[in-house]
């Protein structure tokens, strides 16, 4: 019994040691912290309260200088999102040369924040509260914001893993005039998911509501990037008309490999219907896709540059950087790759088509970078385009738009599903199933519109 006593005593003793060395070292830290936020343009103030396995702490964060806090918070980024802070805010003059945005939008802004961390599991439970915006956005602020401000309703509750879970925001206007929410937000480092997002102007019967809304992204080691932007319903109208949309589903991918660039974005719903008194039309499982392959990345990034370099010469620059971009894209064989797809096509109370299919490919000319373009051959190597129309609606659709008068006849696919229609560039013009329909004489380009 001895031993055992003894033992917990032993284990007790063991435990405050470790708490006493968890809490200095984390202390340590967060002291560390405080002092860098303080070099970086904030006041910070810091109380902390003793608790057993714990530490609870609480105060107030102020930005003080938002030029140090915006360049704080580009350099706390990397890889491309980094750059593209950069390129904002290197750039904002060009878009609000009268207006320091940053100033507008962040000096003077105050933080409430608190925090309770467990020594032993390093469980973190951290709590951020708006509770004053910019000294700017402070003139003037109506009254429904400064409640909210009072209330502390934009909060933001953070855990050690960075998942983070933004309150319910509920704004509703004088005189019920209009209201605006957002709903269930949540997410950590690469998602963002919103339940939902809507915005009301009673009066006029305007409603515009989006359910189920995920983001995501992520730069990964090998200097792939893939991203996504999915919202499950999108209903969008008012008193005269009426836009529904569900499973829009966006995502996109890229790899930087030897300076170039693939990459592929693809857009899809499952049905889009619209409404007003003169006309209903209803799309299903509708899909485009783009691709983009051996783009010269640093080229290009030095043309955006120069897009947004404000100096005299700017035209110049712009010039030669396009110049240089577009005499790489011939030299590395860029391409271009289209993918499209659409399903039961309604208008008017006509079915237009159950199916369509779009594949189509397109190659720069060896003569892009001279910028000279007179033809169509200073400008493109090859243009393939296959374009599939389910069998039941291509004659109707070949009537409409006068195929026989143009000579073309339809082609079946393998499958005898589908009617083909095969365009081509060839060296006297574009062919579409083997039938001459647009002569090289045609395809010049009409003088006054080269770039010089």
């Amino acid at each position: 019994m001895k031993k055992i006593l003894l033992g917990v005593i032993a284990f007790i003793i063991v435990l405050i040691a470790v708490c006493f060395f968890l809490r200095s070292s984390f202390s340590s830290k967060i002291e560390a912290k405080i002092e860098e936020l303080k070099a970086n343009g904030f006041n910070v103030t810091y109380n902390e309260k003793f608790v057993p396995l714990k530490i609870v702490g609480e105060g107030k964060i102020e930005v003080v200088d938002s030029s140090k806090v915006t360049q704080y918070i580009v350099q706390s980024q990397k890889g491309e999102a980094k750059k593209a802070l950069e390129r904002l805010i290197n750039n904002e003059k060009l878009f609000s040369p009268d207006v320091d945005l940053s100033k507008l939008i962040l000096e003077g802004v105050v933080f409430d924040y608190d925090f309770s961390l467990t020594l032993l599991t390093a469980n973190l439970d951290l709590n951020f509260y708006v509770t004053r915006f910019s000294t700017k956005m402070m003139e003037d602020l109506p009254k429904t914001f400064e409640d909210m401000l009072k209330n502390r309703d934009f909060h933001i509750n953070i855990d050690e893993d960075y998942n983070y879970k933004i309150k319910d925001i509920n704004i509703v206007a004088p005189d019920n005039e209009a209201k605006f929410s957002l709903l269930g937000m949540t997410g950590n480092k690469t998602i963002f998911d919103m339940d939902s997002f809507k915005f009301d102007i009673p009066k006029n019967n305007f409603s515009l509501s989006l359910y189920g809304i995920k983001t995501s992204y992520e730069e990964k080691s090998n200097k792939a990037i893939d991203s996504a932007f999915n919202i499950k319903t999108i209903q969008f109208g008012d008193e005269k008309a009426q836009l529904d949309i569900s499973g829009l589903k966006s995502s996109s991918s890229q790899k930087v490999s030897n300076d170039l660039l693939d990459g592929n974005t693809k857009i899809s719903i499952d049905l889009l219907s619209f409404k007003n008194n003169l006309t209903n039309v209803n799309l299903k499982d509708t899909s485009f896709g783009l691709g983009l392959d051996k783009l010269p990345m640093k080229k290009y990034e030095e043309f955006i540059d120069s897009y947004y370099n404000i100096s005299e010469d700017m035209n110049n620059e712009m010039y030669n950087k396009l110049k240089e971009l577009l005499k790489e894209i011939a030299q590395n064989g860029s391409e271009i790759k289209i993918d499209a797809n659409s399903k039961n096509l309604n208008f008017l109370g006509q079915e237009w088509f159950e199916e369509i299919d779009l594949k189509s490919n397109i190659t720069f000319s060896s003569k892009l970078g001279d910028m000279k373009f007179r033809t169509i051959d200073d400008v493109v190597k090859t243009i393939n385009v296959d374009l599939k129309i389910d069998s039941k609606s291509a004659q109707n659709i070949a009537n409409l738009i006068g195929l026989s008068r143009m000579g073309i006849d339809l082609v079946d696919s393998e499958d005898k599903e589908f009617k083909v229609l095969k365009a081509q560039l060839r060296e006297d013009g574009i062919y579409v199933n083997d039938t001459l329909i647009l002569p090289k004489a045609m395809l010049q380009i009409p003088q006054g519109m080269e770039i010089k």
